[in-house]
């Protein structure tokens, strides 16, 4: 009997992206050729708005972490 074959996972996960990577590449090669249809077009439209309205919000967040881990960090070197 032979072992089953495992893939180490940060392999995996590169495989994946590649996949991932090169399926955007066709969709955004058949969107600037217009051969989406109406409807993809407009669900993609209506994801690029969400996320444009939503990444304000996550850089907002990332700096308030950030402040808060900086204070922290000062907190406790004044204390020690």
């Amino acid at each position: 009997m032979t072992e089953p074959h495992t893939i180490p996972r940060a392999q995996a996960i590169a495989n994946a992206r590649a996949v991932l990577d090169r399926a955007r590449a066709r969709r955004d090669a058949d969107r600037a050729a217009g051969r989406l249809p109406a409807e993809v077009e407009l669900i993609l439209r209506r994801l690029e708005r969400q996320q444009r309205e939503q990444a304000p919000a996550h850089r907002t967040a990332a700096i308030g972490e950030t402040a808060s881990t900086r204070r922290d960090s000062i907190d406790t070197e004044a204390t020690a």
